[in-house]
């Protein structure tokens, strides 16, 4: 009975996470971009071959707002799978020959009507592995801070973006979309040394 209690208990956490978590990360079909070794900068800053730079900011234009964002931290591997656990018992180890990735997205709203729709995810995010979207961190159930948009003005909003990619990438790009604008897509370095 009590075995019983706790399998409910948790498949029911999982369907809600399913339910409630995939509105946070964009349409998997969307277009795909590979940077492996470091890119020749011909294109606009934030374009796949030319991402922004991790810790560096990028103001972005989205329904007729203006927002400030930037990767600030990057965790993979087992030091992210180490810090998923910690968070939740229910967090699900990566699938084979995937590891954990954890971006931390910190944005700020700068200014523009605030007119959306309660609990509407402006943004949207995905990481892109070796030129494929990677598979959405599903075995993950609870993670603290989870992305959030402040519509204060100048006030910091943060979260994590977590995905499963192939070790062997050394830059996983992330990859930012307004689901507002749809022609809005910015993307973003997780490695500092290329």
């Amino acid at each position: 009975m009590r075995h019983q209690r706790f399998f409910t208990v948790a498949f029911a956490l999982i369907a809600l996470l399913t339910i409630y978590a995939s509105p946070a990360l964009a349409d998997p079909t969307s277009k795909t971009c590979s940077v492996v070794a470091k890119p020749v900068m011909t294109s606009t800053p934030g374009a796949c071959d030319n991402p922004i730079a991790l810790g560096r900011a990028v103001e972005v234009a989205s329904g007729g707002r203006s927002f400030k964002f930037a990767v600030a931290e990057v965790i993979r591997g087992k030091k992210a799978w180490e810090r998923l656990r910690s968070y939740s018992t229910f967090n699900m180890p990566p699938s084979a020959n995937k590891e954990y990735i954890m971006a931390l997205v910190v944005v700020r709203y700068l200014n523009g009507p605030v007119e959306l729709p309660e609990n509407v995810n402006e943004f949207g995010f995905k990481v892109v592995s070796y030129g494929e979207t990677a598979p959405e961190a599903d075995g993950i159930v609870y993670v603290r801070p989870e992305f959030k948009v402040v519509y204060e003005l100048n006030a910091p909003g943060a979260g994590w973006i977590i995905a499963q990619v192939d070790p062997n990438d050394p830059n996983p790009l992330l990859e930012l979309d307004s689901q507002v604008d749809k022609g809005v897509s910015f993307y973003f370095s997780t490695n500092d040394k290329l």
